[in-house]
């Protein structure tokens, strides 16, 4: 695999990355000059995730979901290096977490059924909830009703365009820092960003937002903003555009 890989990189004219942080994998893993790499941004459809009309309380009206605790949602492939694991761990070893908060964790994968198990297993199912696949129609109300979604990565986060559809639907990201999570998190609020990946850091950090709700007031319309100036599939596609252009012109 690395091979092949090394073989296309050292025969493109350019390369195209979203982040620093792949960037930097790249040049470190293939020794590719820096100068052959441009960083574009991932771009999302601003139009399909949007904020909520009537707010949050609204979409939770629509989605039978509780007022009454603080609402954590995910949404990710089942699989280990997503560390879902270790955000249930923090709600199972947390007494305020079990009483104030409430996790949806969306997607499918290898795991789910052992995570399903386990939520059991501990007592978690009314603070833990399944919810299978999320159509696409459906997704955007899901982010726009969550109060924080939560982005508990192990490794290797190339970008994470789920962090971009939360925002432009007026929901701030809690993440790991890893990878890039950093470059979009915690360039709109360094205190957004767990201080390791383990359920201990995810643990204390889910509790210090349900104990101390003003350090993470963050008005939906700023969250928005943060993206439409830097995330639009316009930008994305001017940028392209302009790389593009250049290789043609030169």
């Amino acid at each position: 695999m690395r091979k092949m890989e090394k073989r296309v990189l050292s025969k493109a004219m350019k390369i195209f990355v979203l982040s620093h942080f792949s960037l930097m994998q790249i040049s470190t893993i293939h020794q590719v000059s820096k100068e052959r790499v441009v960083l574009i941004p991932g771009g999302i459809d601003l139009t399909s995730f949007a904020l909520p009309e009537g707010g949050k309380d609204a979409v939770k009206r629509i989605l039978g979901i509780p007022y009454d605790k603080t609402l954590l949602f995910t949404v990710r492939n089942l699989v280990p290096r997503m560390g879902i694991e270790n955000l249930m761990e923090a709600f199972n070893q947390s007494n305020v977490l079990r009483e104030k908060a409430l996790l949806l964790i969306g997607g499918e994968g290898s795991l789910k059924e052992h995570l399903k198990a386990t939520a059991e297993k501990r007592g978690l199912e009314d603070s833990v909830k399944f919810l299978g696949r999320i159509s696409e129609d459906d997704l955007p109300r899901y982010y726009q009703a969550s109060d924080f979604f939560v982005l508990p990565t192990r490794e290797l986060e190339g970008f994470g365009l789920v962090i971009l559809e939360a925002m432009a639907c007026g929901t701030p990201v809690l993440g790991t820092p890893i990878g890039a999570i950093p470059e979009t998190v915690g360039s709109f609020a360094k205190n957004l960003l767990f201080e390791g990946t383990d359920h201990e850091n995810i643990r204390g950090k889910l509790e210090d937002v349900i104990n101390y709700p003003d350090r993470y007031r963050f008005d939906p319309q700023i969250c928005r903003k943060f993206v439409e100036e830097r995330y639009s599939w316009v930008k994305m596609a001017e940028a392209f555009e302009r790389e593009v252009r250049g290789l043609l012109e030169a």
